[in-house]
């Protein structure tokens, strides 16, 4: 998208905005119901759809095919590992970059990424160059979804470093589903996901030093890592099957209002 509107006139781009908006705006006056995964996401719609027609409800997921009794970290050093999109947007640079930051101490530590690395081949070729041969950087790249389980259980603490809002990350549900705390950017739905200090940590969005000195904590700090790590176990991750129960629950409640309008007509 960013190289078609660099080609673009002056001024054409806000008229594509604006165009999108008008869009966006009667869409919205069409729908019995506007569903907001996220309470940040809900504050954003607040000025264009009335409350009674806003709705907040979490994304479920296959929590089961995550879960794992696995205990981690009791010996040897911290993975850290990034699951999704690889690209500049995600602030995959902010996380190798503070990871080559650290000064591990007692502990071994790792970084793996994992996602696909042939999308934007620029950006992959500046990840590598910020990891400099760093032996503890992997770059996996794709892999099959019946794998997430495995991926996930492979690590200690999975990073959200994203320098754009988020709505509500799965990345974050499904690390948590499988019993693995999140480091996360501090803004946009991510915040409402990760408890501070219980289940996860968060960092300045976008700021090297401050992400590389929360995932020094947990490398120094073998007692906060246990408790983040009992955190996320306690952590409850809302299941598919539940939120398809209140999907239908509304639809069952919208259609009794129409009823209600046709039977007055």
């Amino acid at each position: 998208m960013r190289p078609f509107m660099e080609k673009l006139p002056i001024g054409v781009d806000g008229a594509l905005i604006e165009q999108r908006r008008k869009r966006v705006h009667s869409a919205l006056a069409l729908a019995a119901r506007v569903i907001a995964p996220s309470q940040f996401m809900q504050r954003q719609f607040e000025h264009l759809v009335e409350p009674e027609r806003l709705v907040f409800s979490r994304i479920g997921i296959d929590s089961a095919s995550l879960q794992s009794s696995d205990e981690r970290n009791r010996e040897g050093g911290v993975k850290f590992g990034y699951v999704g999109q690889v690209a500049q947007h995600k602030g995959v640079h902010i996380l190798v970059e503070a990871f080559r930051c650290m000064q591990s101490l007692h502990r071994d530590s790792e970084l793996h990424i994992w996602g696909g690395l042939e999308t934007q081949p620029e950006y992959v070729r500046r990840l590598r160059a910020i990891a400099d041969g760093d032996a503890r950087v992997h770059f996996h790249g794709r892999f099959e979804n019946r794998y997430l389980s495995d991926v996930l259980r492979s690590l200690d603490f999975v990073v959200a470093p994203s320098l754009w809002y988020e709505n509500c990350p799965l990345s974050i549900l499904e690390s948590f589903a499988a019993n693995v705390p999140v480091i996360c950017s501090d803004h946009g739905g991510m915040v409402e996901l990760v408890n501070d200090g219980e289940d996860g940590l968060r960092f300045r969005p976008g700021d090297v030093a401050d992400l590389a000195r929360v995932m020094q904590q947990v490398v120094d700090d073998e007692a906060l890592l246990i408790k983040l790590q009992q955190g996320a176990r306690r952590h409850v991750v809302r299941d598919v099957n539940e939120e398809m129960r209140y999907l239908n629950e509304l639809y069952a409640e919208i259609h009794a209002e129409a009823q209600v309008v046709v039977n007055n007509v």
